[in-house]
């Protein structure tokens, strides 16, 4: 990584003066009229050096133990919002008012130190390392941030360069590994293949079971619209969370039991990633620049025999599809060469910048990846701006704009249909498959090793069919926080997140299973649209000197809408034409939905001596996919106990807590599945109107996903031996399921 830092220029103030010296020596016949500039300009310079002379600029440097500068540490005017952040070599410049002022300074890992300025202009501070780790503040549920000691339930935090070490086309794939109980299966599509992340096993039967990401503060939308369903195979569509730019974050945590994302609602059922992204930084404008490059090579092969030719019982066949004829000459690498090696790039530049009072970070990354499959191509742009700003004392925004475009080129087909590593997988020992480079003959019909209804030449599935996902998505951010008083703020906050996704899909004249006379062709456009608003009131007290209560009280509305408009020709007038006004039979595809919950929640911490703290938490939800009144309600309690605290221990150890929660999150259903619906399809007279085959159920009951946790905290030797024991219970209840009918029914499936 290369970092640069530039300074902005000052001292413009000296400007006046020598333009109005010159002024004077050049034009003495304009005397008078100079001199009366003269003094104006010197009374106006006067006026404002008083004013400024009336705050004291403070700046310093920021280090550790060892001496080493320290980027990002928060200094804060104690008892107020206004601070700012040392930049990349520690430094910091801060205004005061008086000069008599305490400053805070605070970082990750490190113990919190305050410093009276005492009319001081240079203040160089060294922080000590915080042995626990324990002492730093994390962002939990809604955005809302605590101290990681005082936490009930377990959670794990992540750096952003932990995220960023390891580079892939879609950044969760990172994440395998990183944390205790959480599962990334990756998808087999390629790069950009849909993820599924599992915290803790799966809890529904059917329903998703993939955990909520939330980046700063706010849910994103991360549905995967098709995904291989059988053995059969298919493609993988992209999710929404590979559109994450891992250089744009800060640090992520995962709440990973219901008690810890219970304030999120129904989709938190399996768990929350929450993301912090990067935010500007007062002081010098500084440049981040990444760049990377990672080279994929086939790691496991399939293990195959090469003693066998072309052949079936023993004896050799040019035209068979299997390898066991006689002994003979084999081509062992036939399969491994097929495959390229995938160099895949990421070039990523982030400025950061602005004063005391409007930080900005803008950021740009591109990439490049490729799949180990020649043709299968990954690009995307990612541009980001976030600006926040202290309005006055007591009201700041935050705004942030993020923008991806995303094209990803021919996904190969997984399972066992005929796609490219089925086709791969069924060559013969025997088979030189560099003679079928060439693979179709002069009339241009595939050419094969062998006669089949099912599988092809790969150079010709290859070559001769194709697909493309492009996406072109928005992510807007806004919020706005005011203190109504010191204990008292509230926050409000409106997301949206917005998205179009364009998939096309052809298949060449000739190509088994897939093409009709001419070819086939599908072309169809997905429009998917999340908005997000919430309202949030924050109150911290202190009673007397031991006891301490904070809580969380608001509002907020989730709504999604999804349509989606295409078509599928099945077959085309002009030999592969991939066009679908060329159809010789066309279907159209039409789809809409759209879905709106709304919800209350409250939150309290109650604590004494800081040792010991009692949590809880109710939500009640408002859905519109459930029956009336819609409405379902779920709770959580949990309270710790940090022994190292309470009572005095051996010095070999430096912290231990006990915890343990027990919470209940609620979950509602898809769409349309209460009532009946009809279809309406082009054809006949008229058009026909058809009824959905599912039986709705108007009596479904949310689902409920109830947890039981208890965990043990516990550091020796100044931290260099840590355990984090965590024993936990689930069970779901009321899972909403489909269940076959027979035919004479006149449904193929009701729900339960």
């Amino acid at each position: 990584m290369i970092k640069t830092s530039l300074q902005a220029p000052y001292g413009r103030r000296n400007c006046n003066f020598l333009l109005i010296s010159h002024l004077w020596e050049k034009q003495s016949a304009k005397w008078m009229r100079l001199k009366i500039l003269f003094v104006l300009v010197f009374l106006s310079m006067s006026v404002s050096n008083v004013a400024v002379g009336q705050e004291v600029k403070v700046t310093g440097k920021v280090i550790d133990a060892k001496g080493e500068a320290l980027a990002g540490v928060n200094v804060l005017v104690k008892g107020t919002t206004k601070g700012t952040s040392t930049d990349v070599e520690g430094g910091y410049a801060i205004s005061l008012t008086s000069g008599t002022e305490t400053l805070v300074f605070s970082f990750i890992g490190y113990t919190s130190t305050e410093v009276a300025a005492s009319g001081k202009s240079v203040i160089n501070v060294t922080l000590k390392e915080d042995a626990t780790q324990l002492s730093e503040v994390v962002v939990t549920a809604l955005g809302i941030e605590r101290s990681a000691k005082t936490l009930t339930y377990a959670t794990q935090q992540i750096s952003g360069k932990q995220v960023a070490d390891v580079r892939d086309a879609n950044f969760v794939n990172t994440l395998s590994g990183k944390v205790a109980g959480l599962v990334v299966n990756q998808g087999s599509s390629g790069p950009g293949s849909a993820t599924r992340v599992t915290l803790r096993g799966n809890r529904s039967i059917v329903g998703s079971n993939n955990a909520l990401f939330v980046v700063d503060g706010v849910p994103i939308d991360n549905t995967i619209r098709s995904t291989v369903g059988s053995d059969f195979g298919g493609v993988n569509r992209s999710d929404g969370a590979a559109n994450i730019n891992p250089d744009d974050i800060e640090t992520m945590n995962v709440l990973k039991g219901p008690a810890a994302s219970a304030l999120y609602g129904s989709r938190a059922s399996n768990g929350v990633i929450m993301i912090t992204t990067k935010k500007g930084k007062a002081g010098k404008i500084s440049t981040d620049i990444n760049s990377g490059i990672v080279v994929e090579t086939p790691f496991l092969m399939p293990s195959l025999q090469n003693t066998y030719v072309q052949g079936a019982g023993g004896k050799a066949s040019e035209n068979a599809p299997g390898s066991w004829g006689a002994k003979g000459t084999t081509y062992p690498d036939n399969i491994r060469n097929f495959y390229r090696n995938g160099v895949s790039t990421n070039n990523s530049i982030g400025v950061s910048g602005g004063s005391e009072n409007v930080q900005t970070y803008l950021s740009y990354t591109h990439n490049k990846s490729q799949g180990i499959l020649p043709n299968n191509d990954l690009q995307r742009h990612t541009l980001n701006l976030r600006i926040g700003a202290n309005l006055t004392k007591r009201l700041s925004v935050d705004g942030k704009i993020t923008y991806i475009n995303q094209d990803i080129k021919n996904k190969p087909f997984s399972g066992e249909n005929s796609g490219v590593m089925m086709n791969l997988l069924k060559t013969p020992r025997s088979v030189n498959l560099d003679d079928y480079k060439n693979y179709a003959t002069e009339t241009g019909a595939p050419r094969y090793w062998t006669s089949s209804g099912i599988y092809m030449n790969p150079y010709w599935t290859m070559n001769k069919t194709f697909g493309s996902e492009k996406r072109d998505r928005s992510i807007i951010l806004g919020s706005a926080k005011y203190e109504l008083t010191k204990w008292l703020n509230v926050q409000g906050r409106i997301s949206y997140d917005t998205y179009v996704d364009d998939y096309e899909r052809g298949y060449s004249n000739g190509t088994l299973l897939y093409a009709a006379a001419g070819g086939n062709y599908e072309n169809f456009s997905g429009k998917t649209l999340e908005r997000n608003l919430d309202l949030i009131f924050s109150g911290n007290h202190t009673i007397g000197k031991k006891f301490g209560l904070t809580y969380n009280f608001g509002a907020g509305q989730t709504y999604n809408k999804y349509s989606e408009v295409g078509g599928l020709a099945t077959g085309l007038s002009v030999v592969d034409k991939f066009d679908l006004s060329f159809a010789t039979n066309l279907t159209k595809v039409s789809t809409f939905s759209q879905k709106e919950l709304q919800y209350v929640f409250g939150t309290a911490s109650f604590s004494y001596n800081d040792y010991l703290t009692f949590d809880a938490s109710v939500r009640n939800d408002w859905s519109s996919t459930l029956p009336s009144p819609y409405s379902y309600i779920y709770s959580s309690f949990g309270a710790n106990f940090i022994l190292s605290d309470a009572v005095k221990l051996p010095s070999w150890i430096s912290f231990a807590k006990v915890r343990g929660s027990w919470a209940q999150v609620g979950n509602d259903t898809s769409p349309y599945q209460l009532e009946p619906f009809y279809v309406y399809t082009n054809g006949g007279t008229g058009g026909y109107i058809s009824r959905n085959t599912s039986l709705p159920n108007a009596n479904l009951k949310p689902e409920i996903s109830s947890a039981t946790e208890f965990g043990l905290d516990f550091r020796a030797f100044g931290g260099r031996v840590g355990l984090d024991f965590t024993y936990y219970n689930s069970n779901t209840v009321n899972q909403i399921l489909p269940l076959a009918l027979a035919s004479p029914s006149g449904f193929s499936q009701q729900i339960i």
